[in-house]
C-alpha cells in the first residue's frame, strides 16, 4: 500500500516507484497473440496503425480484445 506522502514525483522515491511499476500484472494475452504482436512490430498489417499505445494500455481483457 502506498503511504500518504509517497509521490511518484519525489526523487527520493525513484527506486520504489520503479520497482512498483515493474510488479504490474502482465497483459492478459496468450502466447500466440504476444508472438504475433512482436512479429508485426505492434502495428496493424492492413492499415499500419499502432495496435497498442504505451500511454494508454488497455485496462480489461475486453479492451485487449478490441
Amino acid at each position: 500500500m502506498v503511504t500518504k506522502g509517497a509521490s511518484p514525483d519525489d526523487p527520493a522515491l525513484t527506486e520504489y516507484w520503479t520497482a512498483r511499476r515493474r510488479r504490474a500484472a502482465p497483459p492478459p494475452l496468450d502466447n500466440l497473440s504476444l508472438r504475433l504482436l512482436k512479429v508485426q512490430g505492434g502495428t496493424c498489417p492492413v492499415c499500419g496503425e499502432l495496435l497498442l499505445y504505451a500511454d494508454h494500455p488497455p485496462q480489461s481483457p475486453r479492451e485487449w480484445e478490441q
